[in-house]
């Protein structure tokens, strides 16, 4: 009885795993997504911060990041 009963909670395990392991590529993927964004939005921002400062003025177009 024990064996069976060890049978059924593995493969209850084996499927919730499963499950768990998709969630957690979805969190990994969006957290990347997020986190790529953010280094780019940065990227342009230091990119225009030396632009002032080489120059000493503004651009005609200052990028606001928002796509």
């Amino acid at each position: 009885m024990r064996s069976l009963q060890r049978f059924f909670i593995r493969l209850v395990n084996t499927m919730t795993r499963q499950r768990d392991d998709a969630r957690l590529n979805d969190e990994i993927e969006e957290h990347l997504a997020l986190e790529t964004a953010e280094n780019i939005r940065l990227l342009r921002l230091e990119s225009l911060f030396r632009m002032v400062s080489t120059r000493n003025t503004l651009p005609d177009v200052c990028p606001t990041g928002r796509d």
